[in-house]
């Protein structure tokens, strides 16, 4: 089970195994890779925890889509 607040999520910057570095989300159990290469035994460079709904919002208002 998560030890995160409800309502927030993890986000992660890695290095990736292509050599360039990846964009992931989730919690504190399982995640999700958004952008970049395999991260698989990875190092992460940096972590935040941030409010889900806001992210949703921001996202969905840069990407011009509907939430």
């Amino acid at each position: 089970m998560s030890k995160l607040a409800k309502g927030k999520v993890r986000i992660e910057v890695c290095h990736s195994q292509s050599g360039g570095f990846s964009l992931c989300i989730g919690d504190d159990n399982t995640g999700h890779r958004l952008a970049g290469g395999k991260v698989g035994g990875m190092e992460t460079v940096h972590t935040f925890t941030v409010d889900a709904e806001e992210l949703i919002e921001q996202a969905a208002a840069y990407g011009k889509v509907k939430p």
